[in-house]
């Protein structure tokens, strides 16, 4: 059975919650997650895409793991929070996607600070991470930091991206910079690294897979 994905502001989405009722939990035993991660990405009447983005919980557990061996992911994005065992944790992701050849694009640092809406000061809210125990000490890449910001949520809630109710919003020009660091990461052709807004990416951990790839 094919699915139809909901499409919104030229982004196709799908998920697993479309197919619940909103209190119903998806309870399934680990044999059918293949079935399942199969039946939501290849299954789904995605048409033509120019990246296929999957967004994961943070963990090493058997979603992770079936999702590597199932797409072949192009690349790793690794979102983390500031916070010591947000990085720790995301450390553990990191060396897995590395023993499954998955390269890591690079990371991001989500709720990085609060932006007050008054002053437009940024205050630091979480205590700085010892760059020991850093994922940046292991080499990624930092692509941007995304603080905590009204507006944002505000728009999120009304069901309107950020980048398209307030698309000169300096929040926006956070998220359209690192979605072209994210490309360029990727290799993609110059004309493709200053993308045209779109949904603002909020992730724990997200793999990224170039449609255009011939293992896709």
């Amino acid at each position: 059975m094919s699915l139809e994905p909901v499409e919104r502001f030229g982004l196709k989405v799908m998920s697993a919650g479309f197919l619940l009722g909103e209190d119903q939990a998806l309870s399934l035993p680990a044999s059918s997650i293949t079935f399942v991660l199969n039946q939501l990405a290849r299954q789904v009447l995605w048409g033509k895409l120019d990246y296929l983005l999957v967004d994961l919980p943070p963990g090493t557990a058997d979603v992770q793991q079936h999702i590597v061996g199932l797409l072949q992911p192009s690349g790793a994005l690794i979102v983390v929070s500031p916070q010591d065992l947000a990085h720790l944790d995301a450390k553990k992701v990191i060396s897995m996607f590395g023993d499954a050849g998955v390269p890591i694009l690079g990371g991001v640092e989500n709720m990085h600070g609060l932006v007050c809406p008054h002053c437009h000061t940024q205050l630091e809210i979480f205590p700085s991470v010892r760059d020991s125990r850093s994922i940046w000490s292991s080499g990624v890449k930092k692509l941007g930091e995304v603080p905590f910001g009204p507006e944002l949520a505000r728009h999120a809630e009304q069901g309107r991206p950020l980048l398209i109710a307030e698309p000169d919003d300096a929040q926006a020009e956070r998220f359209r910079q690192i979605a072209a660091r994210v490309v360029t990461a990727l290799g993609a052709p110059p004309s493709l690294a200053a993308p045209r807004p779109t949904a603002p990416w909020v992730f724990q951990v997200i793999q990224v897979i170039d449609a255009g790839d011939s293992r896709w």
